[in-house]
């Protein structure tokens, strides 16, 4: 999560030789802050130099003001490095660790106060802590209560489980991946472990598990508790001290598992594989060829059932959706800094290849394609910038919803700019409405829902927070203000956010779009999905 937040930062600023603005300063801060009250402990190694964490911060700052990538900072806490590891490191997309060797000499001033180097015994012994499988196995005591009687996706679902054991399984929001995951343990048995990408998620399983007579565990921030049946996240499962204790389970469950094949998450992938006997994605959202992380998904986690939106039509799980198209003209202007930014795009995507590439020829000055790389970076900001500001859009989103007197929105957009932009023409109209973005804490979130359930807010603003993992079934309008992103992941998701099912309940999308643009293409290529 910090990894991606850090480099969309430098791609937009550093490395197109800009300057922070306040609020982009602000946001590094709040990224380094998360990181920091990430590591619990009061002091860090790096290079084998104990630092105190509040030095830590300067040391960030001059990383990235440097370019240097975050995942490529290799620093590990001080009770880590007294275990004998010296260094984190990505290789081949799992975390992998460096251990430490005594020397025949040591540098009496790299080293913290009363901290003691390990000795070749203690690295043997964190060896083979990591290299044995836990013979750790629980009880589970508590029975299942009250399930429901699948529909037939579900149990074609389970069928492929038993058969494969190591699957992934695409639903779409609402027609009951979770359900399928709480069966798979009841049938499998337990020991079983749920990973989700979110603690709203990880509250959400909590809730349904103990709906059907479980009291599962759970791990994170915290809460440290493993037991039978244990839900956690992924940036709490990858940490080093919770990896070994993924290969007590039996049953992996990993939920919105296309979060699995980051460079760091993978880490929890290649821990599993070898000890967990079912290990089951779910997802809204599979990963689709030429994908960053298609491939290890075909090799490790196939797709075995893949369904969506339409093939719920006429079914109890279907809930009606009217989608309303609405376009708008860039003016000249728009248009010509559209085109431009296009251009670029369309030269990056012939050359380099698709844009997950270009991050990393952009950091490397020796790359013949540095220049273009970072071009075409900052293409993709203007051209997001462009169909994301665009005033006529706001108006018509604001018409749409002040002709709805009586409904609730999500409002989906791409920058911050843009949605601050919309919250204050809603502000001024008087239309009660809360911004939620990745930066938004956790209670605060909470509140917004709260209230949002209650009625006390009309419009919720999302910036790539709301997409996935929001159990909110009353609501059932959404206003896309733009789609730049070339995936039908970010637009498979924003529609389940509607399209949680309810007895009588319809759904309508407003989809604003700008003409002869990459959106207007959108509806022709992933409109049939919907």
């Amino acid at each position: 999560m910090f990894e991606n937040e850090w480099d969309r930062l430098q791609d937009e600023t550093i490395f197109q030789a800009k300057e922070l603005t306040d609020e982009q300063k602000k946001y590094l801060n709040d990224i380094i802050n998360n990181i920091i009250n990430s590591i619990k402990s009061s002091v860090v190694v790096i290079e084998d130099k104990a630092i105190p964490v509040s030095s830590f911060r300067n040391y960030l700052l001059q990383k990235f003001y440097q370019g240097e990538r975050l995942e490529n900072i290799k620093w590990v806490t001080i009770e880590q490095y007294s275990r004998g590891l010296i260094a984190q490191r990505t290789l081949t997309g799992g975390i992998e660790y460096t251990f430490k060797v005594e020397h025949e000499k040591r540098d009496e001033s790299k080293e913290a106060a009363g901290y003691f180097p390990p000795t070749q015994k203690t690295i043997e012994g964190e060896m083979k802590r990591r290299t044995t499988v836990k013979q750790e196995f629980f009880e589970l005591e508590q029975k299942f209560v009250g399930l429901p009687q699948l529909y037939e996706h579900q149990e074609e679902a389970l069928q492929a489980i038993a058969k494969q054991k190591r699957v992934s399984i695409q639903l779409p929001t609402g027609t009951g991946k979770t359900m399928v995951g709480i069966e798979a343990i009841k049938r499998f048995g337990t020991p079983a472990i749920v990973i989700v990408p979110t603690v709203i998620l990880l509250h959400q399983w909590e809730n349904e598990l103990k709906k059907y007579g479980l009291k599962p565990s759970v791990v994170y921030a915290e809460e440290k508790k493993f037991g039978p049946v244990t839900i956690t996240t992924y940036q709490t499962a990858r940490m080093p001290k919770h990896l070994p204790n993924l290969r007590m389970y039996r049953v992996v469950i990993l939920d919105e598992v296309h979060h699995l094949y980051g460079d760091v998450t993978k880490a929890i992938l290649y821990e599993i594989m070898d000890t967990a006997e079912y290990i089951i994605g779910l997802s809204a959202t599979v990963k689709q060829p030429g994908e960053k992380g298609y491939k290890e998904q075909k090799t490790y986690l196939p797709v075995a059932v893949e369904k969506y939106p339409v093939h719920f039509k006429g079914t109890p799980m279907e809930v009606p959706v009217t989608i309303e198209y609405i376009s708008v003209i860039l003016s000249k202007e728009e248009m010509e800094e559209y085109q431009n930014a296009q251009m670029t795009i369309t030269k990056a995507l012939r050359t380099i290849g698709p844009p997950d590439n270009w991050s990393r020829v952009a950091s490397d000055p020796k790359n013949p394609y540095f220049l273009l790389a970072r071009s075409a970076l900052k293409a993709l900001q203007d051209r997001r910038r462009v169909l994301s500001n665009n005033m006529t859009k706001m108006q018509k989103a604001l018409e749409i919803i002040q002709s709805n007197p009586d409904s609730q929105f999500i409002v989906f957009l791409e920058t911050i700019e843009s949605a601050q932009t919309f919250k204050s023409i809603l502000d001024r109209n008087g239309i009660s409405n809360a911004l939620i973005t990745a930066n938004v804490r956790l209670e605060d979130r909470f509140k917004y829902f709260d209230e949002f359930s209650k009625g006390k807010i009309k419009v919720l603003l999302s910036v790539f927070a709301l997409e996935e993992g929001v159990n909110l079934p009353d609501v059932d309008k959404a206003i896309w203000l733009a789609t730049s992103r070339d995936t039908p992941r970010y637009m498979i998701q924003r529609l389940g956010r509607i399209t949680r099912p309810k007895p009588g309940k319809t759904a309508t999308l407003y989809w604003i779009y700008a003409l002869n643009t990459v959106e207007e293409e959108r509806i022709g290529k992933y409109g049939r999905l919907l």
